[in-house]
């Protein structure tokens, strides 16, 4: 019961923090030349300010291995989710469809990890999401643009599209957060 618990409270932690780090920065990387320092700066920002803002309100996590572990995570899936859309939106399904199966099977490892390797969870989630990520980056499609002039409409089409897309996503992450964040053992689990 502790471990199920301890999954859904890392689980959706991240969810919150990938859907508020990505920001709709997906659809903004179609539409906005922004070089991938540039796109990457943002990401890191607001995953910085999505967990932030989450550890003010509900204090998930308290060892600094642990919250650094989440952050990467949850940098690294968003950089990825953002540039594999983004080869989607541009007609390259193959390498769409191959690294969301790589996405998928690489997240199914982590449960023999854990159970057969008795690695941590907070080790084993971050190594997934950057090994997703270096195994994608030859494939991600990159623009050149490194100028500032950029960001503001970036930012601007990437909240436009967060306020667009996400609603139910961030409804259904968000009652199991703080279900699992907030409530008895006992209930957050029957609940999830």
């Amino acid at each position: 019961a502790d471990t199920y618990n301890q999954f859904n409270q890392i689980y959706y932690t991240a969810s919150m923090v990938i859907l508020f780090g990505s920001l709709g920065f997906n659809i903004a990387v179609t539409r906005i030349n922004l070089s991938p320092s540039l796109v990457t700066a943002s990401v890191f920002l607001t995953t910085l300010l999505a967990y932030l803002f989450l550890q003010v309100i509900s204090a998930p996590f308290e060892n600094v291995f642990e919250i650094v572990s989440i952050l990467i995570y949850c940098l690294f899936i968003s950089l990825s989710g953002i540039y594999v859309f983004h080869l989607l939106f541009s007609g390259r399904y193959r390498d769409y469809v191959l690294l969301t199966l790589l996405y998928s099977a690489l997240h199914l490892l982590i449960i023999p990890a854990i159970l057969f390797l008795q690695l941590s969870l907070f080790s084993v989630l971050p190594a997934v999401a950057f090994l997703w990520f270096l195994i994608g980056t030859p494939k991600y499609i990159k623009q050149k643009d490194s100028s500032f002039r950029n960001l503001k409409e970036f930012y601007k089409v990437g909240i436009s599209a967060f306020v667009i897309n996400s609603a139910v996503s961030l409804a259904l992450a968000a009652d199991k957060y703080f279900v699992n964040h907030f409530f008895a053992l006992e209930i957050a689990n029957s609940y999830t």
